[in-house]
């Protein structure tokens, strides 16, 4: 399989958070502007996880003072909460949003926490 080129605008990041997640929530709001999650649009279930999944745009100040389109999932087991999250610029989203789908989609299918 060739890999997915998703650009240079695009960043995803998947990692592992130690508390719940609620207080997962609580970490992703203090880094977003407005202080509030995407438009949740379901649950999915990927091999290992039920994710939280929403979408929607935002301003995250570490990546700069601009709008992004934030793909982003949640999850959570008993010892500890995930998240991943897929950003990049509005318009990128819309050039190539059933590429950036598949990609995050997959990610969440694939994520499975160290056991």
């Amino acid at each position: 399989m060739e890999p997915v080129d998703l650009g240079e605008d695009v960043q995803l990041v998947q990692d592992v958070f130690p508390g719940s997640l609620e207080e997962l929530k609580a970490e992703i709001l203090k880094s977003t502007i407005p202080e509030e999650l995407p438009v949740d649009t379901g649950t999915y279930q990927g091999s290992k996880l039920t994710w939280e999944v929403s979408i929607g745009e935002t301003q995250i100040p570490d990546l700069g003072p601009f709008t992004v389109t934030a793909l982003l999932g949640i999850a959570a087991d008993e010892t500890a909460s995930y998240f991943v999250v897929l950003v990049t610029l509005p318009e990128r989203y819309e050039e190539n949003a059933d590429k950036y789908q598949s990609v995050f989609y997959h990610t969440l299918y694939a994520f499975s926490p160290i056991e």
